[in-house]
């Protein structure tokens, strides 16, 4: 399984990445997390 992580580089994107992560860690499946980011300058 693979999960891709769209965001903007922002804090709440930094937020959701670690959440994921420590899911799939305790889910002990073998699954990719990928961070796919926009980085914008405002």
């Amino acid at each position: 399984m693979k999960i891709e992580m769209l965001g903007s580089c922002c804090a709440k994107c930094s937020e959701v990445e670690r959440i994921v992560r420590e899911a799939v860690a305790e889910s002990g499946k073998a699954v990719e997390v990928e961070k796919v980011m926009e980085c914008r300058n405002s």
